[in-house]
């Protein structure tokens, strides 16, 4: 085993010599594939990946623009999350998983989620229960397997929110969003 280049401290050194192993790999992916189209599309990863450095290239494939990201939208978030915690006196911030059981994509098919028809379907489910409030998180995938060996993409979120009552709110999103065959706890508060 060669020694980990990620860790706690995954910085930006770790996370450029991470993008230069991803170059390195697609490059070589690219030489042995024999399909043409293939071959150029890790071509083309590689080269957008080898060029990003001051003027990032915002490929979600970059671990450099990757953590780019998390750490604006860790910061960004942190300083909403103080701006209405000082609104919500009393209020504890609780953080939330919320797997839609009824939501999934076969490999092959995510390029058909819509973030619009996805949050829509949130703000109506929580709006109907009367649980809306103000809602701070992300949208994530996981790729998962049925019990017959069929892969496919689960979206769930993770989520910051305020409640006046943990135990209450856990329960009453458990009847929003109730278990199901494949997830025992859809939801995690």
């Amino acid at each position: 085993d060669e020694p980990r280049i990620m860790d706690e401290k995954f910085n930006a050194a770790q996370t450029d010599e991470r993008r230069d192993i991803f170059v390195e790999i697609l490059r070589r992916a690219a030489r042995q594939e024999s399909n043409v189209g293939l071959s150029r599309a890790y071509t083309a990863l590689a080269d957008k990946l080898d060029f990003c450095g001051d003027e990032k290239c915002g490929s979600s494939a970059c671990p450099t623009c990757r953590r780019a990201y998390q750490r604006a939208s860790s910061a960004a978030q942190t300083g909403i999350i103080h701006q209405v915690s000082k609104l919500l006196h009393g209020k504890e911030l609780v953080f939330v998983t919320i797997i839609p059981v009824d939501y999934c994509f076969p490999c092959g098919t995510l390029h058909q989620f819509d973030i619009h028809e996805f949050n829509s379907a949130l703000i109506s489910r929580l709006q109907e229960a009367r649980l809306l409030r103000p809602l701070i998180g992300a949208v994530d995938f996981s790729l998962e397997r049925t019990d017959t060996g069929l892969k496919y993409w689960q979206p769930h979120r993770h989520l910051s929110t305020w409640t006046g009552n943990q135990e209450s709110f856990s329960k009453q999103l458990n009847k929003v969003f109730p278990r199901s065959e494949r997830y025992e706890r859809p939801v995690d508060v």
